[in-house]
């Protein structure tokens, strides 16, 4: 155990990772990215931390700490501990996907199941600036969602957010190892 793990365990604070089964306890050192900048949301989204390498914490994954949940997008080790970088989760979807079920007339009913009605992801609305900033959105792109690559979302399913029902138009898991990049727009599916 080096300076920088001990560091951690006596100065770091309480911390969960909450996307393991069962959940890993640890301590670590968060701090925001930047104090300053022209975007107030940029100032309290983005997270800079540290854990101690034991605690295993890959890209994908989810930690709580104080009254944060932060989902990280990149980590590396060295020294004896890990460094990440991550986002505040500012929504929690309800995923659906469409069944299909025959009633007793033999006539297929289109039905949406809920698969999870609570994955944490980070949530922006697609604005003039972001389109100019990434080329690649597509044209009805409304709403870009990150979340865990551990949840196996498919194009043409529905996320929920609050009370707005969104189409998954494309799915991105190369842009981050771990991460699922949603792009969707409004969804007028019954």
């Amino acid at each position: 155990m080096d300076y920088t793990d001990r560091f951690i365990r006596r100065n770091g604070e309480a911390c969960t990772i909450i996307s393991r089964t069962p959940t890993l306890v640890s301590k670590c050192i968060v701090a925001p990215v930047t104090k300053s900048g022209w975007r107030i949301s940029d100032r309290k989204d983005y997270w800079d931390g540290m854990v101690p390498v034991s605690a295993g914490l890959t890209s994908g994954e989810v930690i709580a700490v104080s009254d944060k949940e932060i989902l990280v997008m990149s980590t590396s080790t060295e020294s004896g501990v890990t460094k990440f970088m991550g986002t505040r989760t500012n929504a929690n979807l309800n995923w659906q996907r469409q069944t299909a079920s025959v009633d007793e007339n033999y006539n297929v009913i289109m039905v949406w199941t809920s698969i999870s009605a609570d994955v944490p992801a980070f949530g922006q609305l697609v604005t003039a600036r972001l389109c100019q900033e990434d080329p690649g959105l597509l044209p009805n792109t409304k709403y870009l969602f990150y979340i865990p690559a551990s949840y196996s979302m498919a194009q043409m399913d529905r996320v929920v957010f609050g009370t707005v029902s969104c189409q998954v138009d494309s799915l991105d898991s190369i842009i981050m190892d771990g991460i699922l990049r949603l792009q969707c727009s409004e969804d007028t599916r019954l």
